[in-house]
């Protein structure tokens, strides 16, 4: 390659490297650590989008999630949390038995303080760092149907919760 062509390279490689660091700065947090809607439904409803959640009632439902304690034996790491608008929630094994507290899976309760979300979970196996958290949840939404939640820890000192559970979107599966 002759000396135009490593420059063409050089620049090219330039380039990539700005575009990387600009996708990085876009997808950052806002000023105050917490990230709006990519596509906000109050402004788009009719393709997929999400909302921010700030009660209960906007997560109510029975999501599929990732469990990775092994003390609560979730088939394949893979348990079912029913959120209740009340505030209430809890995790089992199937869908049918998220209906009421099975232990030895964790239950607790959400409240929320605008757009942030204070997480109290209750349970024999959870450590005592995995007691409280704090989250902002977006809702992805394809029209008005909830189809996905979106975790972003405001504060969480369990690491295998903030970097595995809820580390990917869990999916609707249950009003």
């Amino acid at each position: 390659m002759n000396g135009r062509g490593w420059m063409i390279v050089k620049c090219v490689i330039a380039a990539l490297v700005l575009m990387g660091g600009a996708a990085a700065w876009a997808q950052a947090p806002g000023p105050t650590g917490l990230r709006p809607p990519l596509v906000d439904c109050r402004e788009a409803a009719d393709v997929p989008c999400s909302i921010v959640a700030t009660s209960a009632a906007d997560i109510a439902g029975v999501w599929k999630q990732f469990i990775g304690n092994p003390a609560f034996g979730a088939p394949g790491g893979v348990g079912y949390i029913r959120y209740r608008a009340d505030g209430t929630y809890s995790l089992a094994d199937s869908v049918a038995n998220t209906a009421a507290p099975l232990p030895p899976f964790p239950s607790g309760r959400v409240t929320f303080e605008g757009e942030v979300m204070h997480m109290h979970v209750d349970g024999t196996n959870v450590p005592p760092e995995c007691r409280e958290a704090t989250y902002q949840v977006q809702v992805i939404r394809s029209g008005n149907l909830p189809v996905a939640l979106f975790y972003q820890a405001v504060h969480d000192d369990c690491t295998p919760r903030r970097t595995g559970d809820l580390s990917v979107p869990l999916y609707r599966v249950a009003p």
